[in-house]
């Protein structure tokens, strides 16, 4: 579990998690929350340089693919409308190819996305 949280958190790279995690087991039913202001970070951290674009997508592709990462009160259809717009831009981002590249305006124009989202 603790490197799903090290993936969210941006310490571990997906790369390196998918290596640790064929030596983990997880406990059926588990969750990790995301939330805008944890993306938002990550958003940050490429607007300073920490993150490259890459590793950006390759961080939002690892939390879209894996049913570990959930939203607080995801069971509630209202509070899991409420986050779709975040997990439509970590959609985005882990498709650069498709949804054009990533890039310092685009990711600008995606915290306001998630500044919008009611807390």
């Amino acid at each position: 579990m603790q490197v799903y949280k090290d993936v969210l958190s941006g310490d571990l790279t997906p790369a390196d998690a998918k290596e640790k995690l064929q030596s983990e087991s997880m406990r059926e039913g588990e969750e990790i929350f995301v939330t805008p202001e944890i993306v938002k970070g990550m958003l940050d951290k490429y607007l300073v340089g920490e993150v490259g674009a890459q590793r950006l997508s390759d961080w939002a592709g690892f939390l879209t693919s894996n049913d570990v990462y959930v939203t607080p009160g995801w069971e509630d259809d209202t509070l899991a409308d409420k986050y779709e717009p975040m997990w439509e831009v970590l959609q985005r981002l882990s498709t650069p190819f498709i949804d054009d590249a990533i890039s310092k305006d685009r990711v600008e124009s995606y915290i306001v996305e998630l500044l919008k989202i009611e807390k």
